[in-house]
């Protein structure tokens, strides 16, 4: 949806008229409030906050861009080597199989 959002044209008819623009943000509150967090939920995050600076929409697009920057915070973007985050670090197949990357070059 946020995708959708972004590639709309600017038209002239006030923000509040437009229904992608009110869904998409309803619907990401909802997956938010769901403690669902993820990549996926900063980048629609980014892509609503975007939208809203493109279209004039100065104190909205303020607080959506300092909220992306929270989220960011909270899931260790900041530190990837010592932050403590609310996502669980990912592995290469070869540290999962317990395998050195080094052992299998040399």
């Amino acid at each position: 949806m946020a995708m959708k959002l972004i590639l709309q044209p600017y038209s002239d008819h006030s923000v509040s008229e437009n229904v992608i623009y009110e869904m998409t943000k309803s619907f990401y509150s909802i997956v938010e409030s769901r403690d669902l967090m993820s990549a996926q939920l900063i980048q629609a995050a980014l892509l609503i906050a975007l939208y809203e600076l493109g279209h004039g929409l100065y104190p909205a697009a303020y607080l959506s861009i300092g909220h992306c920057a929270r989220l960011c915070y909270a899931i260790g973007l900041h530190d990837q080597k010592g932050a403590l985050s609310m996502l669980p670090k990912y592995f290469t197949w070869t540290e999962h199989v317990g395998i050195s990357v080094q052992s299998i070059w040399s």
